[in-house]
């Protein structure tokens, strides 16, 4: 694929610059949090794309890199002097030395890569963070079904969605002590309309996004704080149970009409029934008289 062509393509549908900054701010609290222990603290960030993130912690003075295999999108981080390289994410962790990062993130990252790729980048990333160090990776909520279904496919370099209790494992499995779902990027959930109405609109629009929150393990127990720090907002899934679930007064109502109407079929059934044996031997009776 062009550079210029997925440059145009991200221009268009991921979002002004400034709405991805929003969006990103939610991890802040604790990337910051984890600066503040770390006198040292040095964040690399794979697909950096146009920047965003990295300029969102360069504003929080963090020290950052940031590496992307797309010359364009390294070119327009250099407008805004964003320290980015043009180069392969993966080959740039194997040859980095251990333990000498703390925060590494990859936003929109996974979902291009093959599992072996995303395996391999998940177990660097693991050897180069330091003790208490964290690795964000954000990805499409499979779990929405506009994005499991439409919006994942819009972008043709994607390669598979992938679930949030899989991406877990792999980092569980890779090493990592603290490993936090964070469900991000709903749209406000709707009350309008019959009850399967509300149900599609607000499954289609429930958590577009995920992260997956790794924290390496340490003995400064000053680190254990760092994921507590993650906005953690009911996810919008649970909301989404809450109104229009088990707990939805009218769903309730109808399901208790169900169960009458169940009853009341079971009654004429058996009363259908009792009638039939009742004929039945009425007619052998008859046979039997001549």
């Amino acid at each position: 694929m062009q550079n210029d062509f997925y440059m145009l393509f991200e221009d268009k549908f991921r979002g002004s610059k400034e709405e991805i900054k929003k969006r990103l701010s939610v991890y802040l609290p604790c990337v910051n949090y984890l600066k503040e222990i770390d006198s040292n603290a040095f964040a690399l960030d794979l697909g950096c794309g146009r920047g965003e993130w990295l300029e969102l912690l360069i504003e929080n003075n963090w020290k950052v890199l940031g590496i992307d295999f797309n010359d364009e999108m390294i070119k327009e981080c250099s407008k805004k002097n964003i320290p980015a390289m043009c180069g392969d994410a993966i080959k740039y962790l194997e040859k980095k030395e251990e333990a000498s990062v703390s925060l590494i993130s990859g936003f929109h990252l996974a979902e291009h890569l093959e599992f072996d790729n995303l395996l391999c980048l998940i177990r660097n990333a693991y050897r180069v963070l330091r003790p208490g160090g964290i690795l964000i990776l954000e990805t499409p909520n499979p779990e929405n079904i506009l994005v499991s279904t439409y919006t994942f496919y819009l972008d043709p370099s994607h390669n598979n969605p992938i679930p949030p209790v899989l991406l877990q494992f792999i980092t569980e499995n890779s090493g990592f002590i603290k490993n936090e779902i964070v469900r991000l990027n709903s749209i406000e959930l709707k009350d309008e309309g019959d009850l399967l109405s509300r149900q599609l609109m607000n499954y289609n629009g429930a958590n577009r996004d995920y992260s997956i929150i790794a924290q390496k393990g340490f003995d400064d127990m000053r680190y254990d704080k760092c994921l507590e720090l993650i906005n953690k907002k009911p996810p919008a899934l649970d909301l989404l149970l809450e109104k229009v679930g088990i707990k939805d007064l009218k769903f309730r109502n109808m399901d208790a009409q169900i169960q009458g109407m169940n009853a009341q079929i079971q009654g004429m059934n058996a009363q259908i029934e009792k009638k039939n044996n009742w004929s039945i031997k009425k007619f052998l009776n008859l046979l039997r008289n001549k």
